[in-house]
């Protein structure tokens, strides 16, 4: 019986490890409260689970009901010390703030790339000044402004605006990512610090039996070897510890980089949440997150702006018109000729209007353009394709993962903690009455031990699961910053 539970312990806590890729939702999200585990074993939940509360407190976006950053908003609700420090890491994030700026730049592309090009003016001073009827010509000024064919000043501005706005969804993405990489690392330190409270408690029942196993070899009715093998547990306790705080330091580190702190600046920390369940439909989840993702967006307006610089491409066959003034000052005539006869407009200065076009006759080139257009187009098609294609593929693995861990979650909460209380109290009774062995006591404990932090661990993935499923719907760090919205 010991043995077997211990094997449950260990099938059913790292059996079922939270997959790193990104989660998705969609309307169809609701509450099961009838298929827990506790209704297939009539095994009654406790009042309060041994470490923290239940995990159905709480009631989750009803069917048909879900609206952008509800899922963020729950995540907030059930620990509001998160929006803090998801705010840190979103203002001082170094990867960010270089995103953004990136992103600024492109803004300002568009009003010059639709703009006209510069005016030329030219001035030219004669040395040897050329004679002409009306007299010798000392200087001429000109001034010309060429004229892009219809509609080119438009496609280079639609083109560099939808590459703007392609980046701006990446800078959402990127936003949305580092957020759901901060609320991982968050919960990991909420279940290091879990643990550590459990392995603690554990220490300290240990140490109680020592008391006791000693108290009992003093009187002659124990044996020394249950002292030394309580000792001995006492010291794996004590590494366990050692161990989570290691552990700790490398996750807060890692955090603590997101938001460019101190390796070792510490920050506050929240129990592991505790949040409802979530019914999935894939279907439903697949068709929100195609809508709601900023890297589909940014897909869309990447093969928009290569259909402007297709089109574009294809106006190159057109002349460019450039238009210009020349005024050239002209002296009076003082040859002798000129000087006994002068002519009638003899000095006059001579304004001179000017056109004139390119002439794109070089025809393999300007087909090489068009069909290199053409090919950037049928990429950012493709990539897209990708995209989605990654989505799908994540939305169906969470739609699968999702509640194999909440029941995970509830077996642990109302069946697995509830047996190994019962086991640990009837060997602590069975060692009291010199029924059992110290080794028998120190079993029971360990596996209620390995019970309590696995109930932990699947909390933590279901929120770490939870949290990515925020992420893959396009939900930003606060509700408030949806990719749905006013900014589409």
């Amino acid at each position: 019986m010991r043995r077997g539970m211990i094997l449950m312990v260990a099938l059913l806590g790292f059996g079922l490890p939270v997959g790193a890729g990104p989660a998705f939702a969609d309307t169809g999200l609701a509450t099961t409260e009838d298929s827990s585990p506790s209704a297939r074993t009539g095994v009654e939940p406790p009042a309060a689970p041994p470490v923290g509360g239940g995990m159905g407190a709480s009631q989750s976006p009803a069917a048909g009901a879900i609206q952008a950053g509800s899922l963020t908003r729950e995540l907030l609700r059930a620990d509001p010390g998160l929006a803090a420090l998801l705010e840190d890491v979103r203002a001082r994030n170094p990867e960010l703030a270089a995103a953004r700026e990136m992103a600024n730049v492109a803004a300002e592309r568009p009003a010059q790339a639709g703009a006209l090009p510069d005016p030329m003016l030219m001035g030219t001073g004669y040395v040897m000044r050329p004679q002409t009827r009306t007299g010798p010509s000392e200087a001429m000024l000109s001034l010309s402004q060429t004229i892009p064919w219809f509609g080119k000043r438009g496609l280079k501005a639609d083109a560099a605006r939808l590459a703007a706005d392609a980046n701006a969804r990446d800078v959402t993405a990127m936003e949305i990512d580092i957020a759901a990489r901060a609320r991982r690392l968050y919960y990991e330190l909420s279940f290091l610090d879990a643990e550590a409270g459990i392995v603690s408690e554990d220490k300290t029942t240990l140490e109680h039996y020592e008391e006791l196993a000693r108290a009992r070899y003093s009187s002659g009715v124990g044996l020394e070897q249950a002292v030394v093998k309580v000792q001995a547990e006492i010291t794996r306790a004590e590494a366990r510890l050692l161990d989570i705080r290691a552990r700790r330091a490398s996750v807060l580190t890692e955090l603590n980089r997101l938001r460019d702190r101190a390796e070792d600046a510490e920050l506050a920390i929240g129990p592991v949440p505790r949040l409802p369940e979530l019914r999935l439909d894939a279907d439903s989840l697949r068709v929100w997150a195609r809508s709601e993702r900023p890297e589909v967006l940014a897909a869309d307006a990447q093969i928009d702006r290569t259909r402007s610089l297709e089109h574009l491409a294809g106006k190159a066959y057109y002349p460019d018109v450039t238009l210009g003034l020349g005024y050239t000052v002209v002296g009076e005539r003082d040859d002798p000729a000129g000087r006994a006869t002068p002519p009638a407009d003899n000095g006059d200065d001579v304004l001179a209007i000017t056109a004139g076009i390119n002439l794109p006759i070089w025809r393999g080139r300007l087909a090489s353009g068009v069909e290199e257009a053409r090919h950037q187009t049928s990429v950012a098609l493709a990539r897209k394709r990708a995209v989605v294609a990654q989505i799908d593929r994540n939305v169906s693995d969470l739609a699968s993962r999702l509640p194999l861990i909440w029941d995970r979650v509830r077996l642990f909460e109302t069946v697995l903690t509830i047996q190994t209380e019962q086991s640990l109290e009837s060997a602590e009774s069975a060692y009291m009455a010199n029924t059992a062995s110290a080794l028998d006591l120190l079993d029971a404990e360990r596996v209620r031990l390995e019970a309590r932090v696995a109930t932990e661990r699947a909390r933590t993935d279901y929120a770490i699961a939870w949290s990515d499923l925020t992420g893959a719907l396009g939900e930003g760090p606060s509700p408030a910053e949806s990719s749905r919205g006013e900014d589409r």
